[in-house]
């Protein structure tokens, strides 16, 4: 396994093109969370939260523009409101 903050080259062009996907995974994921059960959740707010983040940042990194530079401006961009981004449940350690 790699150190995990050493830097690495890779295609700007096809790492992009992956998050793009991933983005659209990422809104399914936040469905499945806001529709999943607060007595015995299936999915974790949490999981989301911190690859939202992710998101970001290497966007960021990449030297992407976005229009959110946050979880919650993130939730209001989609389309979210404000309700459903601190309704979702959170469990385990955050970013």
């Amino acid at each position: 396994m790699w150190d995990r903050k050493e830097k690495i080259t890779i295609n700007k062009d096809k790492l992009l093109y992956i998050l793009d996907f991933f983005d659209v995974y990422l809104m399914q994921f936040i469905q499945e969370i806001l529709m999943d059960s607060k007595e015995d959740p299936h999915f974790s707010a949490v999981a989301a939260n911190n690859m939202i983040l992710c998101y970001l940042e290497i966007m960021t990194e990449l030297g992407q523009k976005l229009p959110y530079n946050s979880v919650k401006e993130y939730f209001e961009f989609q389309g979210f409101d404000p309700e459903e981004y601190e309704s979702a449940y959170y469990r385990g350690p955050q970013f």
